[in-house]
């Protein structure tokens, strides 16, 4: 990547970080359903395990199981595993959002926090297997650009 873009795209991310999660106790239509949806998509890992044992039960008609990662051809099946918790949480926003507010913006948000959950994901590793982590982590993240609005919403 070049400095400029890395730099511009590290000041996206860091927008993506998440703030302290807050959610009314009680489900009052869509406008909530969006704001549950965009915090809990757009932030960590952490954050969606930890609200989603409270929140599921009160947002039942929001998609909170995930199909797991699929690899970008050729790199294989190695970071499956390691990103799960990074595609679940893209998932979920991906799944709520393209029929709650399928634009643009909502898919690169969802991507950009995706790409950003991956990186922390790579920065936890040991020091010696971060260069390749953050290189599948770069390659994952292009294939969702490329190809993700397949899965949701044409046009995006």
């Amino acid at each position: 990547m070049r400095p400029l873009l890395l730099l511009g795209l590290s000041g996206v991310l860091l927008g993506c970080a998440p703030t302290q999660f807050r959610v009314e106790a009680s489900p009052q239509g869509t406008d909530s359903r969006l704001a549950v949806v965009k915090r809990l998509g757009w932030g960590t890992p952490e954050a969606f395990r930890a609200a989603r044992t409270t929140l599921e039960p009160l947002w039942p008609d929001l998609v909170w199981q995930g199909n797991g990662c699929s690899a970008p051809e050729g790199l294989g099946l190695g970071y499956r595993n390691v990103f799960a918790p990074a595609c679940e949480v893209h998932d979920f926003a991906y799944d709520n959002l393209r029929v709650l507010e399928p634009t643009a913006a909502n898919r690169r948000a969802s991507d950009d926090a995706f790409y950003a959950n991956m990186r922390a994901i790579c920065a936890r590793r040991l020091l010696a297997a971060q260069p390749a982590c953050f290189s599948a982590a770069a390659a994952y993240y292009a294939a969702v650009r490329l190809r993700g609005h397949t899965r949701f919403a044409p046009g995006t």
